[in-house]
């Protein structure tokens, strides 16, 4: 089940937030993030979701024994899902700033990109969503590390067309820079 980002960060003063303001999808900014190369997006529809955020990257397993409950431990990863849209201005250029679509797949103007993982590695970027407040001083910021875009689609409208954006964060999630979810075994746990 996917849910707005503005949901999760609705709860923000909850999780340490800098504001007690409300944020809206029309105080967010969207960065996506390869090493060195920033695309600050501009044409993004507004509607960045995250599904499957908790303290801990692992499933939940728990043990019983002839029905009664004998304990619980962590199995195996969960990946959480990360998906976005942007009303299409291009659907490739040769010059960065290219389109969402070029640096989610690291082709057209970020063809030169290297994934977050490493050369040579399944293409993952790093994804940056900034809500701030109604003075629009930055108040939240959810960092998600090494998202696979591994597919997207196109769907035309009549308020213009659109491409979205699926995806899976293979690393970690912050906010405001304190690690939120993370697997099993990772930073002494």
């Amino acid at each position: 089940m996917w849910f707005p980002l503005s949901l999760l960060l609705l709860f923000g003063p909850v999780l340490g937030a800098l504001s007690a303001q409300p944020k809206l999808a029309t105080n967010g900014v969207l960065r996506l993030i390869c090493g060195a190369v920033t695309l600050t997006c501009t044409t993004d529809d507004g509607d960045v979701k995250v599904s499957g955020l908790g303290r801990r990257l692992n499933d939940a397993v728990y043990v019983v024994r002839r029905g009664r409950f004998m304990g619980a431990g962590y199995g195996k990863r969960r990946f959480v899902g990360v998906a976005l849209s942007e009303r299409v201005m291009s659907m490739i250029a040769a010059a960065s700033p290219g389109p969402m679509r070029d640096f989610v797949s690291g082709s057209g103007a970020y063809s030169a990109n290297v994934s977050t993982l490493g050369a040579g590695q399944l293409y993952t970027i790093d994804v940056e969503y900034t809500s701030q407040d109604n003075t629009g001083s930055p108040s939240d910021v959810l960092y998600m590390r090494n998202v696979d875009f591994n597919s997207y689609d196109f769907e035309e409208g009549d308020e213009g067309n659109k491409l979205a954006y699926a995806g899976m964060m293979l690393g970690t999630a912050s906010l405001n820079g304190v690690t939120i979810s993370q697997e099993i075994g990772v930073g002494g746990t």
